[in-house]
């Protein structure tokens, strides 16, 4: 009986511990997904911000693809990957954002020699 007790309460233990490496995996990458993902947007605000400033001489479309370039080189370097149309969208928010932000600066900054 005591064997069996003992059995019991090691296999006990053993689903409990099963289960506590489960969510503690499950939180690590959720934590490390949720940290990552706030480093790709400060990257590509900066990669807008930085395109909006040294390319302001070029049209949307030309500003867009460097914008994708620096962007990506920069994640690449830091070994993140993302997927295309993520980026995309990332982008056009963030632009969107930026533009509310800064209102007419935004296209003034843009039309400055």
């Amino acid at each position: 009986m005591e064997e069996i007790m003992l059995n019991l309460v090691s296999e006990i233990l053993y689903l409990i511990l099963t289960i506590a490496v489960f969510f503690t995996i499950r939180y690590i990458r959720r934590r490390t997904s949720d940290e990552e993902m706030e480093a790709v947007r400060a990257i590509v605000e900066d990669g807008v911000l930085f395109v909006q400033q040294a390319y302001r001489h070029l049209d949307g479309e030309d500003k867009y693809n460097m914008a994708v370039a620096s962007i990506t080189s920069i994640l690449k370097q830091k070994g993140i990957k993302i997927k295309d149309d993520e980026l995309k969208m990332l982008i056009e928010s963030i632009l969107k954002r930026l533009k509310g932000e800064w209102g007419d600066l935004w296209d003034k900054e843009s039309q400055s020699p």
